[in-house]
């Protein structure tokens, strides 16, 4: 989501794209297996990405309408296909993805779902701030029209950020299957929803472009984001938990101690791009 809201616009279809893939990663493991579920997962996001960025492209529909439309394509889709009912998922191998474990401290677990996220975090982040491609997105984002002026393919842009959003919705799709253990079609109904403010608090202006990103100090915007970050994942991690909940707990508190990880790493960005 992130890409193309550095792009200026929206995908209000991901919730429903993420939950249609869910129900087609089950099916597959099923009959063929973990990778076949994950061989399936990836094109079908990308196929959903295309066709967002191809009617918007193509037709030049809005890209809210454009995206609202196929969030109830798929929606219906999924709806037809398990006639309203959750697919459980019989598979091991998929059954057990989300709990692999890649590294265990005494006060961390580094799991393969934190894996993804942090080698999808690295790779976006290097793509935009050290290609040609990442330049052109911000430029497209932040001056639609000084970027066709100067020869940018601004249709082309919006294509590779729809596609980026299938791409990842692939790879959600598999990872929640596996933590939910079935498909659904209204897993991801929320999606859009928690992705935007996510996306807004991190850095991202809602109209392309990021807040203040050349910004040789810390803006009262940059400040106000880690304000409530701090207050977030403290309040998160220290939750007074009764007996039943203390295993889940203690995973989300791990999952808290990532978060501070994260906030460590983009304070020391801001700091590296001031030293430059």
């Amino acid at each position: 989501m992130s890409i193309v809201l550095l792009l200026g616009v929206f995908d209000m279809s991901l919730g429903m794209m993420v939950s249609l893939i869910t129900i087609l990663v089950v099916y597959s493991a099923k009959q063929w297996g973990l990778a076949a579920a994950i061989g399936v997962a990836v094109p079908a996001g990308l196929a959903c990405g295309g066709l967002n960025g191809l009617i918007i492209t193509k037709l030049k529909i809005n890209p809210f309408i454009t995206t609202l439309a196929p969030r109830f394509l798929f929606k219906g889709i999924a709806l037809a296909i398990t006639s309203g009912s959750p697919v459980a998922n019989t598979n091991e191998a998929l059954a057990g993805l989300f709990e692999v474990k890649i590294l265990s401290l005494p006060f961390i677990t580094l799991t393969l779902p934190m894996l993804v996220m942090f080698a999808s975090l690295f790779a976006v982040e290097y793509v935009l701030r050290n290609t040609k491609l990442g330049h052109d997105i911000y430029v497209t984002g932040g001056k639609f029209e000084a970027a066709r002026y100067v020869g940018i393919s601004t249709d082309f842009m919006y294509f590779v950020g729809y596609m980026s959003v299938g791409l990842f919705a692939g790879i959600t799709a598999v990872l929640l299957a596996s933590f939910q253990g079935s498909g659904n079609a209204a897993l991801g109904r929320a999606s859009p929803c928690r992705a935007l403010p996510r996306a807004f608090l991190g850095g991202i202006s809602l109209m392309g472009r990021l807040w203040q990103r050349h910004s040789r100090r810390f803006s009262e915007w940059q400040r106000l984001q880690l304000i409530i970050k701090i207050l977030y994942y403290t309040a998160s991690g220290l939750v007074l938990e009764p007996k039943t909940l203390r295993e889940p707990l203690a995973q989300d508190r791990r999952c808290h101690s990532w978060n501070w990880v994260l906030l460590v790493w983009k304070v020391s960005l801001h700091h590296g791009r001031r030293l430059q």
